[in-house]
C-alpha cells in the first residue's frame, strides 16, 4: 500500500486526539468511503499500541525522565 504523508499525519493526529471536531468529522467521512485509509488506520493503531506496550515494559518513559 502506498501511503500519502498527509493522510498518515491526519490519521496519527486522529489517533492522538489532536484534531478539531471539524477535522474529526472530515477524516471519519473519508474513513467510511476509503477501505485503504481504514486499513492504514488499523495498521497505525496497531503499531502505536505495540510501541506503547514496549515503552511501558522497558521503562522508557522513566529513563527519559532521568535525562
Amino acid at each position: 500500500m502506498t501511503s500519502n504523508p498527509k493522510d498518515t499525519e491526519a490519521l496519527l493526529s486522529y489517533l492522538l486526539g489532536d484534531l478539531s471536531a471539524d477535522e474529526v468529522r472530515k477524516i471519519e467521512e473519508r474513513l467510511l468511503e476509503d477501505k485503504a485509509l481504514r486499513k492504514q488506520l488499523l495498521e497505525l493503531s496497531t503499531e502505536e499500541a505495540a510501541l506503547t506496550d514496549w515503552a511501558k515494559s522497558e521503562g522508557v518513559s522513566a529513563s527519559l525522565d532521568d535525562r
